[in-house]
């Protein structure tokens, strides 16, 4: 049974936003290499994901992923027009 508390840290929005930063330049750089891709829908849902994964919003235990008592999140962005 999981009966350890996972601590989670929350970041600041300073961090956030250099987490976002690096994201959208990764994004940049890795649809550029490949010569194809749609960067412009990665960036535009960056915001939203470093919110959700770093802003202490989802919970994810990376050493226990088949943990039960975790949420999937499922994100669909095609519908999506920011």
């Amino acid at each position: 049974m999981y009966n350890d508390v996972v601590k989670f840290v929350v970041m600041n929005a300073g961090d956030l936003k250099k987490i976002a930063k690096l994201i959208r330049y990764f994004i940049l750089i890795s649809t550029t290499q490949a010569g194809s891709g749609h960067p412009t829908s990665s960036l535009s849902a960056t915001d939203l994901m470093v919110a959700l994964c770093f802003g202490g919003f989802f919970h994810f235990d990376l050493k226990d992923p088949k943990n039960p008592n975790q949420r999937e999140q499922a994100f669909d962005f095609k519908k999506i027009r920011l």
